[in-house]
């Protein structure tokens, strides 16, 4: 979409009207300096982020005293960039400032000398008054076009992609006057070129040439999209391997509150917070939800860590009525196999459980070590629902995935995060555990684990250990 040497311009309109004096803000979702009303930026990088996609390293060009680089997001730009003038011309030469007037002298020179071979295909005399009056016409322009070349005032032709202009400047200052030039063109053809565009959520804006019509749309945009956005079902965007992590807690926010403060922190893709009806209130009056996430296992470590300091930050926490699902993705891995595997696995799970945990209707331990796909919907004695490793969420809404609902209710970023690197280093093997792990030693010597998750488990089982 953009290249390197591209000028981008953004639109003043973007900037509130109480920020205007101050000539700079904050633009866009990754809180950068955009520079609105004097500053041109050039593209000096275009490459690819792995959260934010592609973005744009662009240098302020025609202010001296301001040296550093700022990066867009591509996608944010394209709502704010007012002028992409790829600034590549040449100079044909130089031609008199009177140009214009010279052409239309000689344009009409060839007319008259026309309409006079006409005359005298009629044979009539010099004397003619046609004849006199005609000459007298192409002796005065000869003599304005000779005057104006006398003049000696020459300016230069340039041709751009957009065009071939005429600049009367120095040569230094070609590159300033022709973007100013191209601006002013673009700017006369934006009533002509308005175009309605709808962004994901049905949200509508309107462009004049590139330029949004409406002034500070792009807030009303962003908000709108971002309120779109957490409110959705989370599903993986990709073909890598995402989990998926419900967290039950109690809050001393409201959903709604707790939705925008997400949004502040731009997790707005990863997250959603909605109700459940099961978690039951403590004295403090603490309102009961669910968080919802869902992040590529690539991401999960360090967003994981962001959206588990929003809950300390708002003082959230889980009571016993609490759990943790997880949602383990399938679309890549057998999942008999993964099934088999955590079967095996299960006895850990639940030594490193509270006791409300192991003997819980909502997560009982599953009885089968074998299960085929053609089983995972459940009916009659195969219903999973509401076991500890539940298998009918496989084709549910199409999700692919095996939950885990053994947990105790967490929201620190340790609970968390080894558990699900537990159950995801699990679902991960190539090949059948050998037999049943029934302790810690036989799972350090299955080696497949990171010693950090192996102390995490040992230091849970420790603590609930009868």
């Amino acid at each position: 979409m953009f290249n390197v040497g591209d000028l981008v311009v953004l639109n003043p309109e973007l900037c509130p009207e109480k920020e205007r004096k101050n000539k700079r803000f904050q633009f866009g979702s990754l809180n950068y300096p955009a520079f609105t009303l004097e500053f041109e930026l050039e593209v000096v990088r275009v490459f690819t982020d792995d959260y934010h996609g592609e973005m744009l390293e662009c240098k302020i060009t025609n202010q001296e005293n301001i040296r550093s680089n700022c990066v867009l997001k591509s996608a944010d730009a394209i709502f704010g960039i007012k002028n992409v003038i790829k600034m590549s011309f040449e100079i044909l030469g130089k031609v008199s400032k009177f140009q214009t007037e010279i052409d239309e002298l000689r344009e009409e020179e060839k007319k008259q000398l026309a309409f006079r071979a006409k005359l005298k295909q009629n044979k009539l005399p010099l004397t003619d008054p046609q004849m006199k009056s005609n000459w007298n016409i192409i002796k005065s322009n000869r003599s304005r076009i000779a005057i104006l070349l006398a003049k000696n005032e020459n300016v230069f032709q340039v041709k751009h992609n957009t065009g071939t202009y005429t600049i009367d400047c120095k040569e230094d200052q070609i590159s300033g006057k022709l973007r100013r030039l191209i601006a002013n063109k673009r700017a006369e053809n934006r009533v002509r070129n308005t175009v309605v565009k709808q962004v994901e959520g049905g949200l509508m804006y309107e462009t004049q040439g590139g330029v949004l019509v409406a002034p500070n749309k792009i807030y009303e945009l962003h908000e709108k999209l971002a309120i779109h956005v957490i409110k959705q079902h989370k599903v993986p965007t990709t073909t890598d391997n995402f989990v998926g992590i419900e967290i039950e807690m109690l809050s001393p926010k409201s959903i709604e509150s707790m939705n925008k403060i997400f949004i502040k922190e731009r997790l707005q893709r990863f997250v959603n917070v909605g109700t459940d009806v099961s978690i039951k209130r403590d004295i403090d009056g603490f309102d009961p939800m669910e968080l919802r996430i869902c992040l590529p296992e690539s991401l999960l470590e360090s967003h994981l860590k962001l959206i588990c300091e929003v809950l300390r930050k708002n003082n959230c926490y889980a009571n016993r009525s609490c759990g943790m699902h997880v949602h383990l993705d399938m679309r890549s891995r057998d999942p008999e196999l993964a099934y088999r595997n955590l079967f095996r696995v299960q006895d850990i799970m639940l030594q490193s459980q509270p006791e409300d945990r192991r003997n819980n209707r909502y997560c009982m331990p599953n009885t089968k070590e074998k299960l085929k796909l053609k089983d995972f919907d459940g009916n009659g004695e195969n219903d999973t629902r509401r076991l500890a490793i539940n298998t009918q969420s496989y084709n549910k809404n199409n999700m692919k995935t095996i939950e885990i609902r053994i947990h105790e209710g967490a929201t620190k970023f340790k609970d968390i995060y080894n558990w699900v690197q537990f159950l995801v280093g699990t679902v991960s093997l190539t090949t059948d555990l050998k037999k049943p792990i029934k302790s810690l030693e036989e799972l350090t010597t299955a080696n497949y684990l990171d010693v950090k998750v192996i102390n995490h488990l040992h230091d849970r089982i420790l603590e609930y250990s009868a």
